[in-house]
């Protein structure tokens, strides 16, 4: 199938309007997480998982880029730019994974000399090893701002 008729093009059009919602959610969620970070309020959850979120979303836009062909053409991308795009995606991932170690090794060090100190136990609504709670005082352990 490589000419689309309106009614895919129109389905593609509303994909891609959700897809470009979808991406701003994200980046925007990443973004106040990271902002939360560098205020260094009392008591945080920590996760590296924001940064990869905030830089990782990028990874969309080849995608996006893709669907401009058949939108306004009616017919697929070249295969060759196909090729590209994905290694693009790939590219923008591997630079959200570098990007999201180096800050929490540069980060949690910072943490440690404020006087912060990493409760134990899971944070509520966390998978195990994905969020950790952060305290100037132990007696803010547990409570979720």
């Amino acid at each position: 199938m490589n000419e689309f008729n309106f009614k895919l093009r129109f389905k593609l059009v509303i994909g891609s309007i959700f897809l470009i919602f979808f991406m701003y959610l994200l980046v925007s969620l990443g973004i106040e997480k990271i902002a939360e970070y560098l205020i260094f309020p009392e008591s945080f959850i920590y996760t590296s998982g924001a940064i990869f979120i905030a830089l990782g979303s990028f990874a969309m836009l080849p995608l996006l880029i893709m669907l401009l062909s058949p939108i306004f053409y009616g017919v697929k991308a070249d295969v060759k730019l196909q090729k590209i795009y994905f290694k693009v995606m790939v590219y923008v991932l591997i630079i959200a994974s570098i990007s999201s170690l180096t800050f929490s090794l540069i980060y949690l060090p910072i943490l440690e000399r404020r006087g912060y100190i990493a409760c134990k136990g899971t944070p509520m609504g966390y998978t195990p090893g994905m969020g950790t709670q952060y305290v100037l005082d132990l007696s803010l352990c547990g409570a979720n701002k």
